[in-house]
Formats: C-alpha cells, sequence, structure tokens
C-alpha cells in the first residue's frame, strides 16, 4: 500500500488539473493577443491598443501563471497538510501576486466589453469601491486565519474552493483602486492611494499579532515542523510580505507625486 500512497501524494504534487487550467489560460491570452494585433494591423487608428501589447505585460501574464500552477499544485499540497507557513505563501500569492499579473496585466479592452452589461458595470462599481473592497478584503483574510474557520476549510474541499474563489475576487476588488485600468471605475487621487494603502496595512496587524504571539498552536493538525514555530513564521512571512508589496507601490507613488497629489 505504500506505493499507492506515494503515487497519491505525487499526483497532489503534480496536479494535472491545475496544468490543465494554466494551459487553457495561457492559450486565451494569445488568441487575445493575436485578436488585437489583427485588429490594428487592420485600423491603424486602433494604435493606442497596441500600446497595452508590450513584453512587460507579455513577461508578467506569463510570471502570473507559473505562480498559480506553483501556489495551486506542490504549494497546495504542503499547504492543505503539512505547514502552515505554506499556507500563507499560497494565500499570499493569490491574494498580492496573481491579481496583479494575471487581469491587471491585461489591456483595457478586456473589460470594457463587460461594462456595456448594465449589472454588470452596477456590480464591479459596488464591489470596488475603496471603503468596501478595502474591508471585505482584509476582514475576509482575517476571518479565515481563525482556528474554526482554517481546519473546515482544509478538511472540506469545497468549502475550501469556494474560501479561495472569494478570497481572489475580493483581491481583485481590492487592488482596482489602486491599478485602475478602468479610470472611470473607482479611480482615485495619489494621496487616497497612499492612505488606502496605510489603512490596510494596519487592518490586518491584529490577526498578524495574535497569530505570533498565541501562547499555543492554533493549527496543531501542521505537524511537519512544531506547530507553534510554524504558525509564527508563517505571521513573520505574512507581515514582510505585505509590507514590501504596500511599502513598494506607496514609494512608488510617493515618487511620482506633485502639487497636486492630494486632489487629482
Amino acid at each position: 500500500m505504500a506505493w499507492l500512497e506515494n503515487m497519491h501524494e505525487q499526483w497532489l504534487l503534480w496536479r494535472p488539473d491545475v496544468v490543465l487550467l494554466v494551459f487553457l489560460l495561457a492559450l486565451t491570452f494569445v488568441l487575445f493577443e493575436v485578436r488585437i494585433v489583427r485588429q490594428v494591423a487592420a485600423d491603424p487608428q486602433q494604435e493606442k491598443r497596441r500600446r497595452w501589447s508590450t513584453p512587460a505585460r507579455y513577461v508578467a501574464f506569463f510570471v502570473g501563471i507559473v505562480l498559480l500552477y506553483i501556489a495551486y499544485g506542490p504549494l497546495a499540497f504542503y499547504a492543505q497538510t503539512r505547514f502552515f507557513t505554506a499556507y500563507i505563501a499560497q494565500m499570499l500569492i493569490m491574494t498580492m501576486a496573481l491579481p496583479w499579473l494575471l487581469v491587471f496585466s491585461l489591456p483595457p479592452s478586456a473589460f470594457s466589453p463587460w461594462l456595456t452589461i448594465s449589472w454588470v458595470a452596477r456590480t464591479l462599481q459596488f464591489l470596488v469601491q475603496p471603503a468596501f473592497a478595502l474591508v471585505t478584503f482584509n476582514a475576509l483574510v482575517s476571518v479565515t486565519l481563525l482556528p474554526p474557520i482554517l481546519p473546515l476549510m482544509l478538511t472540506v474541499n469545497w468549502v475550501h474552493m469556494i474560501a479561495q474563489f472569494f478570497i481572489f475576487l475580493a483581491a481583485i476588488c481590492f487592488w482596482w483602486p489602486l491599478a485602475a485600468p478602468l479610470s472611470k471605475v473607482s479611480a482615485l487621487t495619489l494621496g487616497q492611494k497612499l492612505f488606502y494603502i496605510t489603512y490596510s496595512a494596519n487592518f490586518m496587524m491584529p490577526i498578524i499579532f495574535f497569530l505570533f504571539f498565541s501562547t499555543s498552536p492554533w493549527f496543531p493538525f501542521y505537524h511537519a515542523i512544531d506547530a507553534l514555530a510554524d504558525q509564527q513564521l508563517g505571521s513573520v512571512v505574512m507581515l514582510v510580505t505585505m509590507y514590501v508589496v504596500y511599502g513598494t507601490i506607496a514609494l512608488r507613488l510617493y515618487f511620482h507625486q506633485d502639487e497636486s497629489i492630494w486632489y487629482v
């Protein structure tokens, strides 16, 4: 039976279903870009669309699908069964990297057709309102790290899938006001973006604090290493990654400021 267990573990690490998803995303992206190139070639007035088809955006998207495979392939196995820190790493990839690399690397023309549907436009406008998006994202991440919730997510597959879907959706909505792929939907001034980042960083501090300073492990089922040390390491990884990402964005905004930063 040992060979069956080993085969099952290797299957979980390889995750051919995730490979298929990555392949379909890559194919869709390539077909979309080919369509843009053909449209620009047929109509020179669409030159603005060509400027979005840059090597940097191609690299960003394909780095994104590699990270997607890592997060939901090998890392997912360890995140569900071995290490709390692996779960934190998976969650950080899903919320801090993938929205930028997979969603906001797309040109505005990828979003615009959906906004012609009135209920989609209204729903999006509501979901990406800065106050709502900030509170929803940070609250959802914090709640899913509580002892009663995380074990349930990791032991019931459909709960885990639904939770990860909504966390990823909340992450897209959270980053939308900063990325502003469509300027007319929840655009913020530079000053407002700085406040947005600051408040978000503060919002996550309580759960990080409790994870690190807890005197007993919240998730003893993670047993690959000492559960309490693993929990504390995960909280440190979360804190450092969060502040590196937020700090990088804040510095970029600060150095691009001018006298109108608080107004336009």
